[in-house]
């Protein structure tokens, strides 16, 4: 396949960590209120929602997970209505998603007598993650799933909070089991010709290094046991999404460049310098969706591993 350089292969509209919450408790720690009282007030989703045409067209919407606040069902079923409205004004043709920690009643807040970490994501509508049911059936029970886009780009989407609900200790990281990380890879043999590459998941693949004063233990375990297999499965260049700590970091080493953006929402759209252009990510793929102040509370890592046919 010949590659034009000269424009995104793929733009990509991303959002993560939307925390959305319908009731008191599960707006102790975030602001968006899609309770039904709030559901004319302006809010962070809202306002992303009528300023997309600024943006313009994206190929698919990635959500990187944590839809809803501390497992608050009203506010995942508002918010994953919302982005299917954001779907609609990027002019995307799907949303690819993956849950977070908070998507799961993985502390069990619900109905005593009927556990169910994953209720609420599985009575969504549109399903969730997929309308096909083979495809959402695939990620629930081997914890991901692989979309091919119609350029042939190939979206590998992954379960990390796949144990929460299970051991309590899980609820404390991510992970992604040698099981699935065999599974992925022998899978993706068969997409190594493809001419990029993307992994979603809502766990950071790897620790975060200068966050806070304690070492990181909340990314996904066996997450470089993963990046080594994806490698050795394409011997392609990477990019790698995800969520969940809110921190944006770049970092530069020799085969992986990581970048990550993050910014504030609710600042004045005047005092905030816009970017209209794709992120120049890597050669082969390109972040499209850029204006900084739409990512609420959102920490996208990039993570390339770098092409040596590039170089």
């Amino acid at each position: 396949m010949t590659i034009d350089f000269s424009r995104p292969l793929v733009t990509l509209g991303v959002v993560s960590d939307l925390h959305a919450f319908s009731n008191a408790k599960g707006g102790s720690d975030s602001v968006l209120d899609l309770s039904p009282t709030a559901l004319n007030q302006t809010n962070p989703l809202v306002d992303l929602i009528g300023s997309a045409s600024l943006v313009g067209p994206v190929d698919v919407l990635l959500c990187a997970g944590d839809i809803c606040n501390k497992a608050d069902a009203g506010g995942l079923t508002q918010a994953w209505a919302k982005l299917q409205n954001l779907k609609a004004a990027l002019s995307a043709s799907m949303i690819i998603p993956t849950c977070g920690n908070h998507d799961l009643d993985s502390r069990f807040l619900g109905v005593a007598d009927d556990p169910d970490p994953k209720g609420a994501l599985l009575a969504l509508q549109p399903p969730f993650p997929f309308a096909d049911e083979i495809m959402s059936n695939k990620f629930w029970a081997r914890n991901y799933a692989i979309v091919v886009l119609e350029n042939g780009v190939v979206v590998v989407t992954l379960n990390t909070s796949a144990f929460h609900g299970g051991l309590q200790e899980e609820i404390d990281h991510g992970r992604v089991s040698y099981r699935t990380i065999e599974e992925v890879e022998a899978e993706l043999a068969s997409y190594a010709a493809a001419p990029a590459h993307v992994l979603l998941c809502h766990h950071h693949p790897l620790p975060l290094t200068g966050w806070g004063r304690k070492a990181d233990s909340e990314f996904a375990k066996n997450g470089q046991v993963l990046f080594d297999a994806l490698i050795r499965a394409t011997g392609k260049s990477w990019l790698v999404i995800h969520g969940h700590r809110h921190v944006p970091r770049l970092i530069h080493g020799a085969s992986i460049v990581c970048d990550s953006f993050c910014a504030r929402c609710w600042q004045s759209r005047s005092a905030i310098k816009r970017n209209r252009e794709p992120i120049p990510c890597c050669p082969l793929v390109s972040l499209g969706f850029s204006e900084p102040w739409f990512n609420y509370r959102n920490s996208a890592e990039l993570v390339v591993e770098r092409d040596r046919r590039l170089d």
